[in-house]
C-alpha cells in the first residue's frame, strides 16, 4: 500500500495548505507485515524494510508495537556483536546527545549528507532519555 493512501484524509475538503506546505501524517501505525515484508515464497524476511520505516517515520508515522519490538530485537543482536570501543581515523562528524529527538536526528543526518558521502559519524550517547521517540 503506498504511503499516500495511509495519510489522514481531509473530510471537509477545505484544506487551505497544500500537502507540500503542511504534509499530512500517516493515520495508522506501520504493521509487522509491512515492516518485515514477505519474500517470493511467502515467508517474512529477516531484515526490516528500512527505507519504508525511514520514510514513514519522517512523515510522522509510527510503528505498531510488535513491529517496533521486533526491529529493536534485531538491532540489539547486531549491536551486541559490535565492539564498544573503536578507533576512528580521519575526519568525523560528532553528534552529541539527541535525547530521543528523532526528527532532530533526521535533520542532522540530512544536513551531513548521511549515506551520500564517506563521512564517519560518532554518536556520543543519551539517545532516548527525554524525547517522545
Amino acid at each position: 500500500m503506498p504511503l499516500e493512501e495511509e495519510l489522514l484524509p481531509d473530510p471537509c475538503n477545505d484544506r487551505t495548505l497544500t500537502s507540500v506546505e503542511c504534509p499530512r501524517r500517516p493515520n495508522k501505525p506501520l504493521s509487522m507485515e509491512r515492516v518485515f515484508p514477505s519474500d517470493s515464497s511467502g515467508n517474512a524476511t529477516y531484515a526490516p524494510d528500512t527505507e519504508l520505516i525511514k520514510n514513514y517515520q519522517h512523515a510522522g508515522g509510527l510503528l505498531a508495537k510488535d513491529a517496533f519490538i521486533a526491529v529493536c530485537q534485531k538491532a540489539k543482536a547486531v549491536l551486541q556483536r559490535e565492539s564498544n570501543l573503536l578507533r576512528v581515523n580521519g575526519k568525523v562528524v560528532i553528534v552529541g546527545d539527541i535525547h530521543g529527538q528523532f526528527y532532530d536526528l533526521l535533520n542532522i543526518l540530512r544536513k551531513a549528507k548521511f549515506g551520500k558521502s564517506n563521512k564517519k559519524f560518532v554518536f556520543m550517547g543519551d539517545y532516548v532519555d527525554r524525547g517522545k521517540n
